[in-house]
């Protein structure tokens, strides 16, 4: 019973712990004051206190550009399901959905006029966009709303999630956090011996640096193999979503 108790223990820990971190990698200021907040309010033993930050450090010195110190499954709680489920329904979420979906038109028709916080991608085998959050007023909570909204509004066309995991590294000058969605259709055939692949395998990725929103990727990359039916246009698949 001590070990499960210890293991919810470290689990309700971990956000302070992590703000702790971020603080002391990036060189903040108020490192101090996340782990005073740690230890007052958690009311962790000393000994165990640098225990577990003793454990954080030696991943973080091991992390590299391709070797991350934390690498775990996104599990949404119940109440995160709920935020987002009455997220989609605010002005904030239709404004942030409009905007994309706008700038998408815009992009076929006049691509050098696209707003500076979005990008396209237009290739025969992958197509997307990409948004900067760093140039934006979009905070954190509203960056990862999109982000998971994506992801169930994709499921809603007959995908099922392969994997939704989070990645931290430590970089030069920050600590970076990737988290991702990979989406896959839902085995289907059409024509005898080929594969219905609707818009292709999707990648939806959220970049945070310092626990701060960077970049938000959304990429359908499809197979041009003879194995495969046709893809569906990305263009109809923006007009889904958006």
């Amino acid at each position: 019973m001590a070990s499960q108790n210890e293991g919810t223990d470290c689990k309700r820990r971990e956000p302070l712990l992590l703000q702790f971190v971020y603080s002391i990698l990036s060189s903040e200021s108020t490192a101090g004051s996340y782990c005073t907040e740690f230890y007052h309010h958690i009311a962790l033993p000393m000994p165990s206190l640098w225990k577990h930050l003793q454990s954080f450090f030696r991943q973080a010195e091991r992390s590299g550009p391709t070797q991350p110190y934390i690498h775990e499954l996104i599990e949404r709680s119940s109440t995160e399901k709920q935020a987002l489920q009455q997220w989609q329904h605010t002005v904030v979420c239709r404004q942030l959905c409009q905007w994309v979906g706008q700038q998408y038109a815009l992009y076929e028709a006049l691509p050098h006029e696209v707003d500076e916080a979005l990008d396209f991608l237009h290739t025969p085998s992958s197509k997307g966009f990409v948004v900067h959050w760093h140039k934006t007023n979009y905070n954190r909570q509203e960056a990862i709303r999109f982000f998971d909204l994506l992801k169930e509004r994709v499921l809603s066309h007959s995908y099922r999630t392969q994997v939704s995991d989070r990645r931290i590294y430590t970089r030069h000058q920050w600590v970076e956090t990737i988290e991702r969605h990979y989406l896959k259709p839902k085995p289907e055939f059409g024509e005898p011996g080929k594969i219905r692949q609707r818009f292709g395998n999707i990648l939806i990725q959220l970049i945070l640096r310092n626990d701060q929103p960077w970049q938000l990727q959304f990429q359908a990359n499809t197979y041009r193999d003879q194995l495969f039916l046709e893809a569906e246009s990305f263009q109809e698949l923006m007009e889904q979503i958006f």
